[in-house]
């Protein structure tokens, strides 16, 4: 518990290697209480990564997702890699400029 910031930290164990799952948290102040419930994602940091070594295709539509655009194409490792930190889009040459130019 860090009273100053108002929060507290609840560890949770689980059985089940990943995915979602929802807790509900009800906290008392004698007769009053607040519940909330929390989505947590539960991950497996030792996990093997099954698109480790695998190049993926990324396309770019400069004029938009439109009947008969052109298209850039790019391939990858970097967002198969597994590294959350790193720049995978670098090689791209212009910003996106519509909602769904990339693919």
């Amino acid at each position: 518990e860090d009273k100053n910031a108002h929060t507290f930290t609840v560890p949770v164990t689980t059985g089940k290697n990943m995915g979602v799952s929802f807790l509900k948290f009800m906290v008392h102040n004698g007769s009053s209480y607040k519940e909330k419930t929390v989505k947590v994602i539960i991950d497996d940091p030792k996990a093997v990564n099954a698109l480790a070594g695998l190049s993926a295709n990324l396309l770019q539509y400069p004029d938009g997702y439109v009947y008969n655009a052109p298209v850039k194409k790019y391939t990858t490792t970097a967002l198969t890699d597994g590294d959350l930190l790193k720049e995978a889009c670098g090689m791209v040459e212009n910003p996106s400029k519509h909602e769904r130019d990339f693919w």
